[in-house]
């Protein structure tokens, strides 16, 4: 048996998260499916982290194992491995590296952080050009009122609040070490005039919709319909319904 690690981009707009599910499409089952038709044996993959339906991801990495007879014949394929894949992969999907690695490495378990990012375009009109890969909001948002709200989700907690309440995860509690709010300009036709905003989530691991959910609170706080005292209270109480409502998938 050899395992390799695989390094993909995507865009999840068309999709339905990176999970296998049995009656919608899903970019596990596409990698797998085109994988599996390559080396002509059944693959299977672990990745890093699960994306939810319509969430894009940057380098994500997954591995896979091959089992021992067909290791040799995945060797001579490897330099024209990545080429085949793309080549018949859909052109929202891009395979950037595949390459052997230790048995011990496992994709989930050997990450030492994980960085999320989420768009949001914070402008009365609307960003044709940004419509899948930013939340639009209309109105202004407060920065000072949202920057503390982050201060107060810094940290080791039990981040219950935030979580799916659907979620296997046997602990809930995470560590999240920074949280940053920085504005993107861009160039015509994307032009943004400083009115995007990039927040980066970096932390140890995640969980099930755990940032989209701090997001739609975070952004409550930046409309001033919450304090940013409120936030810190909502992650104290562990409880989902005192956190507010989930963004949307596509800033992520």
């Amino acid at each position: 048996m050899m395992r390799f690690a695989l390094s993909l981009s995507y865009k999840g707009s068309l999709y339905h998260g990176w999970q296998v599910q049995n009656d919608k499409i899903s970019i596990q089952q596409i990698i797998e499916e085109k994988l599996s038709l390559i080396i002509r044996t059944p693959v299977h993959t672990f990745v890093s982290g699960r994306t939810d339906a319509g969430v894009h991801a940057v380098k994500q990495v997954c591995h896979f194992d091959v089992e021992a007879v067909h290791v040799d014949k995945v060797k001579k394929l490897l330099k024209s491995l990545v080429y085949r894949l793309n080549s018949i992969l859909p052109e929202d999907i891009v395979i950037h590296e595949i390459k052997p690695v230790k048995s011990g490495f496992h994709a989930q378990r050997s990450a030492s952080f994980k960085e999320y990012q989420y768009f949001v375009l914070s402008d009365a009109k609307r960003n044709v050009f940004l419509r899948e890969f930013a939340w639009h909001i209309p109105q202004k948002l407060d920065l000072q009122s949202m920057r503390k709200a982050c201060g107060y989700l810094k940290g080791k907690h039990d981040f219950t609040s935030f979580c799916a309440t659907d979620s296997t995860a046997q602990t809930r509690i995470r560590v999240i070490r920074k949280i940053t709010i920085k504005k993107i300009k861009f160039p015509p036709p994307f032009e943004t005039k400083g009115n995007l905003l990039c927040f980066t989530f970096v932390g140890e691991g995640f969980l099930k919709q755990m940032v989209r959910n701090l997001m739609g609170t975070i952004i409550a706080a930046g409309l001033k319909k919450i304090t940013p005292a409120q936030v810190r209270l909502a992650l104290k109480s562990k409880t989902r319904a005192h956190a507010m409502a989930t963004a949307p998938a596509r800033g992520l």
